[in-house]
């Protein structure tokens, strides 16, 4: 295993257990707590779609420079967790209806074919 890698899951933990401590004993009362809910689950999920999608492409082929191929799977892995943060926040917020929905696909979407154009 690359020695980068167990900062980066250490990291991941911190951020999971803040989210479990934040689900756990703060009550979702106001728009801060919720957006600070949302954004740690945001982080954690990125972070761990990264690290998965990491070990995907480096089982599929050689990089010789890893930490590259690591910071090409973090921007994946942060966009996973933006869908599904919004998608969590839609809800929270009672705002998931098909146009408000639709719009937040296109926004995707727009993200998706950027995140492809960088090299």
């Amino acid at each position: 295993m690359y020695n980068f890698l167990y900062s980066v899951i250490i990291v991941n933990i911190v951020l999971w257990v803040c989210v479990l401590l934040v689900l756990l004993f703060v009550p979702p009362n106001t728009f801060i707590n919720i957006f600070v809910f949302l954004f740690l689950a945001m982080l954690a999920i990125g972070v761990t779609a990264s690290l998965s999608i990491f070990k995907f492409r480096t089982s599929k082929q050689q990089w010789s420079g890893p930490r590259l191929l690591f910071r090409k799977s973090l921007r994946w892995g942060i966009f996973v967790g933006f869908f599904v943060a919004g998608t969590l926040g839609f809800k929270a917020f009672d705002l998931i209806n098909p146009l408000n929905y639709g719009l937040f696909m296109l926004i995707n979407l727009g993200i998706y074919f950027w995140l492809r154009s960088i090299r």
